[in-house]
This record gives structure tokens, sequence and C-alpha cells, in this order.
């Protein structure tokens, strides 16, 4: 998760700034700035970035201090590469949500809707970026997939403890971090139609695939995971305040994030 942080601080930190108005138009005349005012920027991208990059220090010190160091062997390199077909299927499953103890799925449609959401974002990105971008989006996608494995293979598998998606999630969360960066640079070269579609429909699919999440991990307690789909008013187990409630809770959420996407841009 901090990697993550970091490369979305440094996407940040080089978006431009656009002003619209009069601010713009004297800004085009200001002189530019000199001594600290020009330094005052870089210093306070790198400030924003220094947590993150003391809490991967300090990870990494603690891992090399307190965990096991049990040394690569072939064999168990050998036995990760020869699964990892199997294994990469489980994690893409679970990067969208595999809940209780990774063995409560939800609904397969679910998934289809999250990834591909996923793919029109990362299309999007291929075809509106530069050729800069692009190079920096398959960097992105190649050396995540890398690391990934060599962490599988190298790493976690040598100390014979399965590796489930969560341990890869911040490696996962770039390629999207990534590619919606590039789309919000560019989306100006999009049809207004297209980007009216793309603002609309990408965040429905997200905010769908929450509320099936959430239906799927309450069934899996108040009934099981063999009870009726619709459990409400036959649940072994409720939570505090019922099921109704927190049911309510979630959709007044879905509903505020949907009024955000419909609502008219200024």
């Amino acid at each position: 998760m901090l990697l993550a942080a970091v490369v979305g601080g440094v996407l940040a930190a080089g978006r431009p700034q656009h002003r619209a108005g009069r601010e713009s138009r004297e800004s085009r005349h200001a002189r530019p700035a000199v001594g600290w005012a020009a330094a005052w920027p870089v210093l306070w991208r790198s400030l924003a970035l220094a947590p993150a990059a003391v809490g991967i220090v300090a990870t990494l010190l603690w891992e090399r201090a307190v965990q096991p160091h049990p040394g690569i062997h072939r064999p168990v390199v050998i036995e990760g590469l020869h699964r990892l077909g199997f294994d990469a299927q489980a994690w893409v499953r679970q990067w969208v949500g595999v809940f209780g103890w990774a063995s409560l799925p939800m609904p397969d449609f679910a998934y289809w809707m999250w990834w591909v959401g996923a793919l029109v974002l990362v299309g999007l990105a291929v075809a509106l970026g530069s050729r800069r971008t692009r190079v920096g989006l398959a960097l992105v996608l190649v050396g995540a997939a890398a690391v990934a494995v060599g962490l599988d293979v190298l790493v976690l598998r040598q100390t014979r403890f399965p590796v489930y998606g969560r341990y890869l999630l911040p490696l996962a969360l770039l390629v999207p971090l990534v590619a919606g960066e590039i789309v919000t640079r560019r989306a100006d070269r999009l049809a207004p139609w297209a980007r009216q579609s793309l603002r609309i429909t990408v965040p429905s699919l997200v905010t769908a695939v929450h509320l099936v999440a959430l239906w799927a991990n309450g069934r899996r307690y108040a009934v099981g995971v063999n009870g009726p789909r619709w459990y409400f008013d036959s649940a072994q187990w409720t939570p505090p305040g019922g099921w109704s409630l927190w049911g309510a809770l979630a959709g007044a959420g879905a509903a505020c994030i949907l009024g955000a996407v419909l609502a008219p841009v200024p």
C-alpha cells in the first residue's frame, strides 16, 4: 500500500494545474518565480512523499529484523511457477473481493462487471495516451506482474505459506491508478458524450459490485451460503440494528455516489 501511495503522490505532483478566467490570464503575464518561491513547490512535493518513504524503509528494516529468512530453494520456485496459472486466477478474484477465509466468492457477474470497467479504463489510457504514457503504462503492467511473481515464488512461497491476493493488492492497484490518471489528463480528447458516458458507467459498475459484495457477505452470516437469496426476513444472525438498517445505509451510500456522477458538471 505504501508503494501505491508513493506512485499516486508522484502522479498527483506531476499533474498540470488548470486555472480558468482572470487568474489564468494574469498568470501568463506574471514574472517567473525565483529563489525560495521557485523551490517551494518541489520541496512541498518531496515532503508530501516523505511519510510513505519513511514507512517503506521502516517496513523493510522491521522485516529484516523480525521476519524469517528461509533462503531460496529451487524446487519451491519450480513448484510455484507450475502453480502460477491456478494461483493467478485466485488472485484476480481476490483482488475484487473474496470474503471469509478467502472462501466466499461473489457471483461471477460481479467479477465480470469489475474487470470490464478496469479493461475499459486501461484501453482508454492506451488509446488516449502519448507514446511516453503508453510506455509508462506498459512498464507498470510488466513491472507489477514481475514483482508479483517474484514475491510469490522467491519470498512468500519459500515460507510454505499460501500467497493470497491481498498480499499483492498494492501492485494490482498500480494499474488502474496509472490508467485512470492518464485518462483524466487526456479526457479532453474524448467527445463530450463519451466523457459523460465514462463518467457515469464506471462509477455505476463499481457501486453495483460493492452492493453485491455486501449482499454476498451478509448472506453468508445471516443464512449461510445455501440459504435464501433474500435473507432479511429469515436471518439466523443479524447485526446490531438489523439487516434492514444496514441495507438502507448501503443503499443510501450508493445513491449518493450515483447522484454525484449524474449531477451536471459545472
